[in-house]
């Protein structure tokens, strides 16, 4: 097997793209391609090539291509996925409020992640002892962090904090020179984050328990 075309493992595809274990654990969710899926003690197995083509279709096809003309402030953008996302979301003309449900749309991002919540999980164990209960406590923490941050972004309340004679639009408005009115949205199925559920949030508990510990034979 040629260099190019050898399978590597998560932590030697890590090494070979310079991430970390939990963006290769991201790229996995998002649909990075494997040769062997990781289950019951055996390592996932990856080809370089696939990947490295994978990732550059990915960035082809990445939100990078229209989130550079949105920070520019100038209201107008010749980016089609631009144009598409300000028919339902106006709003997000505004970029304050674009920059702060695109960090949390992030945050859940990495909360979601496979390794993230395998860490999260095995926390959770040690202090309720079975694995079952520890995988149900972590899906309804991760069912109230994303109700959570869409109650946020709804009800505006990083808006409130600021000075009574202050808002949202004023002070993007005085930034970019615009003359903006917005306001939050109403349909959460809208929101920037709107089905980043995880692929492990749609698994019994008793399957994720025997996902994150697979079942030993003197078990």
């Amino acid at each position: 097997m040629s260099e190019e075309n050898k399978h590597l493992t998560k932590e030697q595809l890590a090494s070979a793209f310079d991430v970390s274990l939990t963006t290769v654990g991201t790229w996995i969710r998002k649909g990075c391609p494997y040769v062997e899926r990781g289950s019951n003690g055996k390592a996932w197995q990856f080809s370089l090539s696939q990947v490295a083509a994978w990732r550059e279709k990915m960035a082809r096809n990445s939100e990078q291509s229209w989130r550079g003309s949105h920070v520019s402030g100038t209201g107008s953008s010749t980016s089609p996925e631009l144009e598409e996302l300000f028919k339902s979301r106006p709003d997000l003309r505004n970029s304050l409020r674009f920059f702060i449900e695109d960090a949390l749309s992030r945050y859940l991002d990495y909360w979601f992640s496979a390794d993230y919540a395998t860490t999260v999980l095995e926390d959770i164990r040690k202090v309720t002892g079975p694995k079952e209960m520890a995988a149900s406590i972590l899906q309804t923490i991760t069912q109230f962090q994303l109700a959570s941050a869409a109650t946020w972004i709804m009800d505006d309340e990083y808006n409130k904090v600021l000075h009574p004679e202050e808002s949202i639009d004023g002070v993007w408005n005085s930034i970019a020179k615009t003359n903006y009115s917005t306001a939050p949205p109403t349909d959460a199925g809208k929101l920037l984050f709107s089905g980043l559920l995880p692929g492990w949030m749609h698994l019994s508990p008793s399957e994720l328990a025997n996902e994150c510990w697979p079942p030993q034979k003197d078990d």
